[in-house]
C-alpha cells in the first residue's frame, strides 16, 4: 500500500495524470499483492495460535488419564 502511495506521489510530482490505464493497473497490482500477503500472514498467525492452544490444552487430559491409570495400577497390585 505504501508502494502505491509512493507511485501516486511520484506521478503527481511529475505532473502526469494519475488515472492512466497503465498506472492504474500498476496500482491495482501493488494493492492486490499487499492484500494477498496480508491474508497469508493472517492465516499463518491464526494457525500458530491454534497450534499453541492445542499444545496447552491437550496434555492436561493426558496427564489426568496417566495419573488415574497409575492410581488404578497401584490399587490393583497386592501389597508384598
Amino acid at each position: 500500500m505504501l508502494t502505491s502511495a509512493g507511485l501516486v506521489a511520484v506521478i503527481a510530482m511529475l505532473g502526469q495524470t494519475i488515472l492512466q490505464g497503465q498506472l492504474l493497473q500498476s496500482l491495482l497490482l501493488y494493492l492486490l499483492i499487499a492484500v494477498t500477503f496480508a491474508q497469508a500472514r493472517r492465516v499463518l498467525i491464526e494457525e500458530r495460535a491454534a497450534a499453541a492452544e492445542l499444545q496447552t490444552v491437550r496434555p492436561r487430559p493426558l496427564e489426568a488419564a496417566h495419573s488415574a491409570l497409575t492410581s488404578l495400577e497401584e490399587l490393583a497390585m497386592p501389597p508384598i
